[in-house]
């Protein structure tokens, strides 16, 4: 089921609204992987050679990574919420971002008899159906060209 759906595709988006959606996607992943990364380090510790020999050290020693643990946990819980913000951000650039100037490509389509010119709706019953100033109609067989244009005039 379908609930909320926005654009699929940054291509009619302008210029500056692409680069940041690709900056916030890779700042995303490089905060995801680095969150990933200080939980696997509170889970599993750093690596050492230090042998302790006396129950005080080991007692110190404990207690220094207990903390730090806690603070790699909490560096892990902050850069996941700092990434999903990202995430979230991106997305609503690519739904609610400023559109180039003239993102929905226009055809015109030319007939035996007549012209038609703007934006392909689609095709039923046998028929092209193209907005320009309003939906016209054309039969496909009544079609000789269609071709993509910047600008109906």
């Amino acid at each position: 089921m379908l609930i909320v759906k926005g654009r699929d595709t940054v291509l009619g988006l302008e210029d500056w609204v692409k680069v940041s959606v690709a900056l916030l996607l890779a700042a995303a992943l490089a905060a995801l992987v680095s969150a990933t990364v200080l939980a696997l380090r509170a889970a599993s510790g750093t690596p050492g050679s230090e042998i302790l020999l006396t129950g005080e050290g080991l007692r110190e020693w404990t207690q220094r990574e207990v903390r730090a643990i806690g603070r790699r946990i909490h560096g892990a819980a902050a850069l996941t919420i700092v990434a999903l913000t990202m995430l979230v951000t991106a997305l609503g650039f690519t739904w609610f971002g400023a559109s180039a100037e003239n993102s929905t490509l226009q055809i015109e389509v030319v007939g035996r008899t007549e012209r038609l010119c703007g934006e392909l709706v689609g095709s039923a019953d046998g028929e092209l159906i193209v907005k320009g100033k309003s939906l016209q109609r054309m039969p496909l067989s009544g079609a000789t060209s269609i071709n993509p244009v910047k600008h109906c005039g």
